[in-house]
């Protein structure tokens, strides 16, 4: 996708509730990306494309910054878990990268200090799975692999809050 919106037939985007989704093609009033190896397909209007809820896969330099992110001890958790679930919907639907990886995190520092609940685990196995195969397939990794290395830079980074 080009900074003027237009989105070309075979490009690869990231929608935040589903996934990476490639470009199928286009009618008169909206683009048309399929999932899952066409096993599922959006409409997009033409005018929402830019608007972060679908966007092009990370570039490279984004990856980088993303995993210096990672490492630093930003974090902001809400104590009352019902603050903490809209937040983090909130930065879901919003579906930038930074605001995935704040999500990561957050749910991984929660985890490590008292436990997930069963619903956050849940969303935290979504957006981890999400956040990981986007950054495995601009890097041409394993997602395994992908996810194995954002958690040891994200409990890097918590080493230094106990410092």
């Amino acid at each position: 996708m080009k900074n003027n919106g237009i989105l070309k037939e075979g490009e690869v985007v990231f929608y935040p509730q589903i996934g990476l989704g490639t470009v199928e093609g286009k009618n008169e009033e909206s683009y048309i990306i399929s999932f899952r190896d066409k096993q599922s397909r959006i409409f997009v209007p033409f005018e929402d494309i830019g608007n972060k809820k679908i966007r092009p896969l990370m570039k490279k330099s984004e990856v980088d910054n993303l995993f210096s992110f990672f490492e630093n001890n930003e974090l902001k958790i809400e104590k009352d878990w019902k603050r903490r679930y809209k937040f983090h919907n909130e930065l879901f639907l919003e579906g930038s990268p930074r605001a995935l990886g704040l999500i990561v995190k957050n749910l991984l520092f929660i985890d490590r200090k008292k436990g997930l609940t069963k619903n956050e685990k849940r969303f935290f196995e979504k957006v981890f799975s999400l956040l990981s195969l986007e950054i495995s397939r601009v890097l041409k990794k394993d997602v395994e692999e992908i996810k194995s290395e954002i958690k040891e830079r994200v409990f890097r980074g918590f080493k230094e809050l106990s410092n």
